[in-house]
């Protein structure tokens, strides 16, 4: 048979012909070196997932060698649909005509097969940035997703910086027109009292009180336009690492709650007033929440915190975490207890302040000003009925204080039965 022939005169041909590299094919033995055996290395790569040889071998011995020589090779993606860009690039270059084209070794050859089934970038395409670093993102894609979810909230985290400084600017622009508006009006009351002039003296002193607060009105308001903008700016920039701000295409997709309870045994609870065996940490605890169903709650009157009906000062209860929180939400299960037989059910807390704190010294009040909790129903299976939005805003203590309570002028004592904290984790909590 032709195919098995193997000549080794120079100028002849040497090699089974099938397998033979350009050089070989065009009897140049001085030219043989370890990029020959890449070729035919390239030749059994290119049977194995075409079924067929890259060269026609059909006709004479001469044809054959000419076809091998030209290198008329049909590109494997055309036999096999399934061969894609990055393998054909791979046997292509080892079937290059140019020895000085082909990969120098076996052994490189090897690796860029390695580097196609690990997604890694190959040799045997052009080494451009944008090929390096799509074959890294798709390979690491839910690292990248995460690194690109960090840069959002550290560019939000700046720009919430920024908007900080240039309220802070605004406000003590206000503060400062202030001071120059006091100085011009206290000089020119200073000037009526040394005339003698009292009654132009009284006007203007009284003209200086409203203009003095009028500006503090001002400066208030800017304080607390401030505060707004950045809860709102914090809502927008939710943690990278939570995952309704980053979206991980993957063949098992993981899917994460956007938030998490605090756990009770992170969160200490004060209060103003409390009836003994009724204490603040009752709001935390669960003890009334159903073991099957975590959101229903009980009318067990012993399982809420209640205020001491002789207590005439102001009703507050306090939550302090024992670390800074991302926080989402509060879920509150109002007062649900059953007074005289059904007759008068549900006196909890009413319009209430909300207030936050990072350090426990100062407070933020929250930017709906007075939120009303919704009245308990009285029953047994209470889901909660209000929610409290808090945006992401880091804090490691709230405080609820009331304005006023459900059924006021009926009964003295007031509560609430439960409390739950949600939280944005800071970094992802499934692998």
């Amino acid at each position: 048979e032709e195919e098995s022939i193997t000549i080794s005169i120079e100028g002849q041909v040497a090699g089974t012909p099938a397998y033979m590299s350009p050089e070989q094919a065009s009897g140049l033995h001085s030219d043989l070196d370890t990029r020959t055996d890449v070729f035919s290395l390239g030749v059994i790569l290119y049977e194995l997932l075409t079924g067929q040889s890259p060269h026609d071998l059909s006709g004479s011995m001469l044809d054959v060698l000419h076809n091998i020589t030209e290198g008329n090779i049909i590109r494997p993606s055309q036999i096999n649909k399934k061969i894609d860009n990055e393998l054909e690039a791979i046997i292509l270059k080892a079937l290059s005509v140019d020895p000085e084209k082909r990969y120098v070794s076996a052994g490189m050859l090897g690796m860029d097969i390695s580097n196609y089934l690990e997604d890694e970038p190959l040799s045997a395409l052009v080494p451009t940035t944008l090929y390096f670093l799509r074959k890294k993102a798709f390979k690491y894609k839910k690292q990248v997703a995460i690194a690109a979810g960090m840069l959002v909230v550290i560019l939000g985290t700046v720009f919430i910086a920024y908007t900080k400084i240039i309220g802070a600017l605004a406000i003590a622009n206000a503060a400062q027109e202030q001071n120059k508006l006091l100085e011009s009006e206290l000089a020119d009351l200073r000037t009526k009292i040394l005339s003698g002039n009292s009654e132009e003296a009284q006007i203007a002193l009284s003209a200086l009180e409203q203009k003095y607060i009028t500006s503090q009105n001002r400066i208030k308001e800017l304080e607390q336009e401030l505060q707004n903008t950045i809860i709102k700016l914090n809502m927008s920039t939710k943690d990278v690492n939570s995952v309704d701000l980053i979206t991980i295409p993957s063949e098992a997709s993981i899917t994460e709650p956007v938030s998490y309870k605090i756990p009770a045994e992170d969160i200490n609870a004060s209060t103003s007033s409390y009836l003994p065996g009724n204490g603040p940490e009752k709001t935390i605890n669960g003890s009334g929440l159903d073991v099957n169903n975590p959101d229903q709650h009980s009318i067990d009157t012993t399982t809420m915190w209640m205020t001491n009906p002789a207590y005439q000062g102001q009703i507050w209860i306090q939550y302090d975490f024992s670390k800074t929180y991302k926080l989402h939400q509060m879920l509150v299960w109002n007062y649900n207890g059953v007074v005289r037989a059904s007759k008068f059910t549900g006196f909890g807390l009413k319009d209430v302040i909300v207030e936050y704190s990072e350090d426990g010294q100062i407070w933020n009040v929250h930017p709906e000003n007075t939120i009303q909790f919704a009245q308990a129903p009285g029953t047994e299976g209470y889901v909660y009925n209000t929610t409290v939005n808090f945006y992401g805003v880091m804090a490691k203590s709230v405080r609820i204080t009331a304005k006023s309570k459900w059924g006021e002028a009926m009964i003295l004592r007031s509560g609430l039965s439960e409390v739950r904290f949600m939280y944005i984790p800071l970094q992802a909590r499934e692998p």
